[in-house]
């Protein structure tokens, strides 16, 4: 009896400890990531770059975030910033339906774009992918949105609401991928079309010259 009692102990102390560990850490994080409190609170950043840059090459992921929130600067700016393996992350825009707000939370964290309204982040050609960090209601309304407009998503859980929700998203990346598939085929035809008509062009100019 008592073996089983100690059994229970240490795997109840085993399962807890992880939790544990994470809730002893918020607090760090908290002065990590921001300091002097409130919303859109300035990132402490002593060991990396003061801002986010738009400068890059093409193999550079630039983020556009919807929803100047509190938890995008622990999804996504923290780890854009401090992470090695993000080392070609930027994080290029954030939007609010305030464009005060967005301005103000931007500036905070080093982002050279703020934008007023959620779409504009969709019709930036710059931006790869998009953070929806939003209330649980407007995930799937703006994940739908930014599918459609070619970024990659990244959606705060809830994914969605319901199944029905999320099968319709699945469905829209399945086709997306397959018009995309498509497309590649095409440009790889003509690509291979247009160095024919380069090497016929070649030979043309040469016996021209003989």
């Amino acid at each position: 009896m008592l073996s089983l009692l100690v059994y229970w102990i240490i795997r109840a102390s085993l399962k807890a400890y992880p939790m544990g560990l994470r809730l002893w850490r918020i607090p760090q994080d908290l002065r990590i990531i921001r300091r002097g409190g409130g919303e859109g609170g300035a990132l402490d950043r002593p060991d990396v770059n003061s801002s986010f840059s738009d400068d890059g090459d093409d193999d550079t992921v630039r983020i556009g975030i919807l929803g100047a929130s509190n938890i995008a600067k622990f999804a996504v700016l923290w780890p854009a910033l401090k992470d090695t393996a993000a080392e070609n992350v930027v994080v290029h825009a954030v939007a609010s339906r305030d464009g005060a707000k967005a301005r103000k939370y931007a500036d905070s964290a080093g982002i050279p774009n703020a934008y007023e309204g959620y779409q504009k982040v969709l019709e930036d050609p710059k931006v790869d992918a998009v953070y929806i960090g939003l209330p649980s209601e407007l995930h799937f309304m703006w994940a739908k949105r930014a599918i459609l407009a070619g970024k990659h998503v990244l959606v705060e859980k809830p994914l969605t609401l319901n199944y029905h929700e999320a099968e319709v998203l699945r469905d829209l990346i399945a086709s997306q991928e397959r018009y995309n598939h498509q497309n590649q085929e095409e440009v790889k035809e003509e690509t291979a079309l247009d160095r024919t008509k380069n090497k016929k062009t070649k030979k043309k100019k040469k016996k021209k010259k003989k």
